[in-house]
């Protein structure tokens, strides 16, 4: 008896058929929604009992190390570092019992030792450069401090970031991550900034506050109104990339939505006008890079058309009523509250000591002789001239050229509008703030992760790779 079987071999230079991939399992998104929505009682909890906020900076970095000891994907590590990010403010805000430079620590630690723990860096020697470049400013600062106590507290303040930015890159920069681990992470930044906003509406509902013409401390939950706008601002663009990866059904687009604009509202009572402002910038730098893709791009109309008609008509108007009217004041002031003037103390430091700089944080004196402001400085760009001379002007140049690479290697649509955002926004932090936290060290190395759809996948034959013109065979057996 006579039996064909066919066999199915690919013709030559034959496309294999493309299939779907399954969707996001919904429990999947329910889950991410509810880590979000329950770091919110986080907030009181840690106001009420001050202890837990040092419990759960301990925690969070012992998880973030485990991840990386146990050998977890790399889409769990950076997604550690990334929730260590977002806590940073928290942990400040709460006085925890920790460093007040432990984000960045924390986070140079987790990348440190999953480089050292077989995990091989991939960020090539730009960074590498980068950090090689900032050597003579702190050896100039070694020779003029010879206390130890100072010292340390100087270097610190003003290399912990650098640093930490050294140790993101050569581990993130030019990395592949799936898309689901790239949300993964943003989900992983929003949450404890979901704490922050917690705290902040605390802090307005329990004390009596009088608003002004500059930042308010009591409505920033008592502590530093530029760096709790800059993490509330963090979480709208979070809340913004989310939105436009189109991940999890309409509960999870409104609750997003929701949180959004709660951040919004907080950032603005903080009357810090920098979360606004980096949150607003970054999100048009990535909705810029989502013309060619036209659901998206109707999505941002769509959303922006939205928030601002719940600005103008509804939430504007009653933040005037609640604060008197100073908010509008707060907005429509163009004043910098000095920053323009450190700048250009700095600029006159960097004229007076052009080849290396005056030393790390030592700008301080003779900037405060030339322009009457005794103060740290606000601007990461104007201090590397000042502190590290034309080696600090190099060290810009590198990057804002890593930064370039990072969005021009991101495939069109989404993955290099995320990346546009990110770095948009960690440029933009470090005019106002920076490098005070470690949201622009791990910002402009997560903006270099390349980004994989997982939306489609080939179909794999059995016998994939032989032509039956090649091998002999017959399309059909005959037994």
């Amino acid at each position: 008896m006579n039996y064909t079987f066919p066999i199915q071999f690919p013709r030559p230079n034959q496309r294999l058929p493309r299939t779907k991939a399954k969707a996001e399992p919904k429990l999947w998104t329910f889950f991410l929604l509810l880590f979000v929505v329950l770091h919110v009682p986080l907030g009181f909890a840690f106001k009420l009992v001050p202890y837990l906020s040092t419990l759960h900076a301990a925690v969070s970095l012992a998880i973030s190390l485990m991840f990386v000891i146990k050998r977890y994907p790399i889409g769990w590590v950076v997604a550690g570092c990334a929730y260590i990010v977002g806590a940073e403010a928290v942990w400040r805000m709460t006085d925890a019992l920790v460093p007040y430079e432990f984000g960045k620590y924390a986070v140079l630690l987790v990348m440190a030792t999953a480089i050292l723990n077989d995990r091989p860096r991939v960020g090539g020697q730009l960074p590498i450069l980068y950090a090689a470049l900032l050597v003579p400013g702190a050896l100039l600062t070694i020779i003029a401090v010879p206390d130890f106590g100072p010292l340390r507290q100087i270097l610190s303040a003003e290399l912990s970031g650098p640093a930490c930015y050294v140790a993101c890159g050569l581990f993130l920069l030019g990395r592949t991550m799936s898309r689901n681990d790239v949300l993964r992470c943003l989900v992983a930044i929003l949450a404890p900034i979901a704490t922050v906003a917690a705290i902040t509406f605390f802090g307005i509902r329990t004390a009596d506050i009088q608003f002004g013409a500059s930042s308010n401390d009591a409505a920033s939950g008592g502590f530093g109104p530029n760096q709790v706008a800059a993490a509330l601002g963090l979480g709208m663009l979070a809340c913004f990339l989310l939105l436009t990866s189109r991940l999890g059904g309409l509960m999870m687009k409104v609750t997003v939505i929701g949180l959004l604009v709660w951040f919004g509202i907080q950032a603005a009572l903080t009357f810090s006008r920098s979360g606004l402002y980096y949150s607003v910038a970054s999100m048009l730098a990535g909705a810029a890079f989502l013309v060619t893709d036209v659901r998206r791009f109707v999505m941002v109309l769509v959303l922006g058309l939205i928030l601002f008609g719940l600005g103008r008509f509804v939430i504007g108007p009653q933040l005037s009523a609640f604060t008197g009217g100073a908010i509008e004041d707060r907005f429509a002031s163009t004043d910098l509250t000095g920053r323009g003037d450190l700048m250009k103390g700095d600029l006159i430091v960097f004229l007076h000591h052009p080849l290396l700089g005056v030393g790390v944080g030592l700008a301080r004196q003779e900037r405060t002789e030339a322009v009457g402001l005794s103060r740290r400085n606000h601007t990461e760009y104007t201090r590397l001239l000042s502190e590290h001379g034309l080696l600090g002007a190099i060290a810009l140049v590198l990057i804002l050229v890593i930064s370039a690479h990072s969005v021009t290697g991101q495939r069109p649509g989404w993955p290099r509008a995320c990346s546009a955002s990110l770095v948009a926004f960690g440029l933009i932090f470090m005019t106002g703030s920076g490098m005070r936290m470690a949201i622009p060290s791990f910002l402009l190395a997560f903006a270099g992760v390349r980004i994989v759809n997982p939306a489609f996948r080939r179909a794999r034959p059995a016998l994939a790779g032989f032509s039956p013109r090649i091998a002999g065979l017959p399309s059909t057996l005959t037994i």
